[in-house]
Parts: C-alpha cells; sequence; structure tokens
C-alpha cells in the first residue's frame, strides 16, 4: 500500500514483509463448513466440490487401441474434499468479514464498469 499524504513522515511507521511458507499453496474453494471451537474461535474449513473419484473402472480395449468404458464402481452423490482448516480469533473474523466485503464491493463496482463499457462497443446507450 502506498504511503498515504495525510500521514507525516515522522508518524510511526511499520513495515510488513509477506513471506510464503513453504507449505503454502494455492486452493480453490467451492465452500466452507465451520463453527465455533469451545475457546469461542472460528473454525472454517474450506473445501472443494466433485464427483466422486471410482474405485475403479473397467474399459474394453478396442481394436483401434481406443478404450469404452463397460462398468464404474464408485459412490454416488458428491465429495467435498477438506482443502484446508482455519482457526480465526473472532476479531481477526470481523477483520476478515470486512476485507470480502470491500473486495466484493471492488468486483460489483468492475463489473458494473465493464457492462457499461461492454454496452457502449457494441452500440447501446448506456
Amino acid at each position: 500500500m502506498a504511503k498515504q499524504d495525510n500521514l507525516s513522515s515522522s508518524s510511526p511507521q511499520v513495515i510488513a514483509r509477506y513471506v510464503k511458507n513453504n507449505c503454502c499453496r494455492t486452493i480453490h474453494a467451492d465452500g466452507a463448513w465451520g463453527g465455533l471451537t469451545p475457546y469461542m474461535n472460528i473454525h472454517m474449513a474450506l473445501f472443494s466440490e466433485h464427483a466422486p473419484i471410482p474405485r475403479s473402472i473397467t474399459y474394453h480395449i478396442e481394436h483401434s487401441g481406443t478404450l469404452t468404458e463397460l462398468d464404474r464402481d464408485a459412490e454416488h452423490g458428491i465429495t467435498r474434499e477438506i482443502e484446508v482448516e482455519v482457526i480465526l480469533s473472532l476479531e481477526v473474523g470481523r477483520a476478515l468479514r470486512d476485507w470480502l466485503d470491500l473486495r466484493l464491493k471492488q468486483a460489483a463496482d468492475l463489473q458494473v464498469k465493464v457492462e457499461v463499457e461492454e454496452k457502449k462497443e457494441s452500440g447501446h446507450d448506456a
């Protein structure tokens, strides 16, 4: 974040350096599950959703070498694979909510701007 003009150069400052832990990874989240811990922290598990991975698939080998599926041994329903679990204090939960609210507002504002530009480019009045 750039230094704000209304802050004097003599005001107290701190530099936060961001370093990725060796275990850091980027994940896709389709949803969250969780609740409160006994110590009143927020427990949030982020999951990705997909069809169950089959235990096995039986194929017929065609003369051309291609495979044709004959049978699939798999569970029914959906799989919610927990990607990461996070424990947040209530204070951090509120800060995360506020941060998400700001990102959602920024995205909505940008989406409106893009739609206006698309209408202009297509010849429709905005």
